[in-house]
């Protein structure tokens, strides 16, 4: 797949390639659901145009959506503004908008939630049973749910199901550097009890069985969010990985991330969808 906006140059730029691309992808940010114009009409009509336009040109669409980031104050911590109740009934009212416009379009939508959120969440809120706004955004979907850190990931799975967006895939962000980056910096410490960690706090969350009687679908997660020189330019940190196939899960290497990613495979028992992968060549490092 390859993100991809709405405009027509970058559209006509797509098509061009003539590379059989399966997935478009777009951001949904904050205030998406007023198609970035605040102040008009709260409809969420830009996710349903991107769904139809993918649709035409024989992509099956993506969302990243990531809106939490921006939600004022900028300066506030994720975990605080999932304790705010006034905060989480427009959060969760704009998903329930994407999820009707989801189901209207009616052909698969894959939805990746919250890039390092769950992440932010964790160290933030640090057991699934910290205190959260869910049940007491007042909105019905969401009443018989907890007013927890384990509520608030249920909360997408019930929305899903209340609204009957079932051609939806939801994704549930995996983050590789809760407490220690494992990938860069710590990379001879053992895998196997970092995976167990992070499970323990998102099992709960919606990746166990639960009382939405549904579980996301796929695990995902991101190699790098920019390619590795943009870190050795601007902050003098190196992040190549080894590109051997005889490296040491024990060193900066691809063999660890995969070596990673198939633990959670197991823990798991769910496949990956990995995105936001730089584009470039080793060739030039």
């Amino acid at each position: 797949g390859l993100f991809n906006n709405n405009s027509s140059v970058s559209d006509a730029w797509m098509k061009a390639t003539g590379v059989p691309w399966d997935y478009r992808y777009a951001y949904l940010t904050y205030q998406w659901a007023f198609n970035w114009s605040p102040g008009s009409v709260r409809d969420g009509a830009f996710a349903g145009a991107f769904f139809r336009k993918c649709a035409t040109d024989g992509y099956m669409p993506a969302i990243a959506y990531y809106e939490m980031n921006d939600i004022p104050p900028s300066n506030t911590g994720f975990y605080a503004k999932v304790k705010s109740p006034t905060v989480m009934k427009e959060y969760f009212g704009d998903f329930k908008l994407l999820m009707q416009q989801a189901k209207t379009f009616n052909k698969p939508v894959l939805v990746l939630l919250e890039a390092d959120g769950y992440a932010y969440l964790q160290g933030e809120a640090v057991t699934p049973t910290a205190p959260a706004a869910v049940a007491s955004t007042g909105m019905p979907e969401l009443a018989g749910l907890p007013n927890t850190a384990a509520g608030w990931g249920l909360a997408f799975l019930q929305i899903r199901k209340s609204v009957g967006a079932n051609n939806v895939i939801l994704g549930i962000h995996i983050s590789g550097w809760v407490g220690k980056d494992i990938f860069h910096f710590s990379v001879v410490d053992p895998l196997q009890p970092f995976v167990d960690n992070v499970y323990n706090f998102l099992g709960p969350l919606g990746l166990q069985p639960n009382i939405t009687g549904q579980t996301y679908d796929v695990l995902v997660g991101d190699p790098l969010d920019r390619d590795a020189d943009f870190y050795k330019l601007t902050q003098s940190q190196d992040r190549w990985w080894d590109p051997s196939d005889m490296a040491s899960v024990n060193s900066k290497s691809f063999n660890r991330y995969v070596e990673w990613l198939r633990l959670w495979n197991v823990k798991s028992a769910k496949r990956w969808v990995l995105w936001q992968i730089p584009v470039g060549n080793a060739n030039s490092k």
